[in-house]
């Protein structure tokens, strides 16, 4: 299974919009989103790709796990981020942490990961990261966001 990491950072004048534009230029504003609970399927792949636009596809379910954060005073940074650590066979972990720094966001990526991996079995690689961050600069809210995309399925 290829699982697809896509990112962006948007503003708008309310959080809700600031959102939607921010999955709109991460090519996944036209699904429904369903989280997960962050595990890795056995044979996963993991690639930095946007989903490719299919309007065949409109309000279907997408999988996925998703880190999102929101700036809504001037001066506020949103960050948001997803670790992740995988086994040869591609199993492995997903973290979807958010934070008000990128310092504070890649603590908390690599605590939690590298937590997580003290119980579990199996040689783990190293910890893969996409972090992406937004100042908030004028009345507007920004979000901040990072998506994993496992695949969308029809109702």
């Amino acid at each position: 299974m290829e699982i697809q990491v896509t990112w962006a950072s948007e503003s708008g004048p309310t959080e809700i919009s600031a959102f939607d534009k921010a999955l709109h230029s991460a090519g996944i504003s036209d699904f429904n989103l369903i989280p997960l609970s962050s595990v890795v399927p056995t044979g996963s792949k993991i690639v930095f790709k946007k989903p490719a636009k299919d309007d065949n596809k409109i309000g279907h379910r997408l999988y996925v796990v998703l880190s999102c954060r929101f700036a809504t005073v001037v001066g506020e940074e949103a960050w948001a981020g997803l670790g992740w650590a995988q086994r040869e066979d591609g199993s492995g972990i997903f973290v979807e942490p958010n934070a008000s720094t990128e310092k504070d966001l890649r603590a908390k990526i690599n605590g939690s990961i590298e937590s997580m991996l003290q119980y579990r079995t199996g040689k783990f690689s190293s910890i893969g990261t996409k972090i992406v961050g937004a100042d908030c600069v004028d009345d507007y809210s920004v979000c901040a966001l990072v998506c994993a995309v496992f695949k969308s399925e029809k109702w």
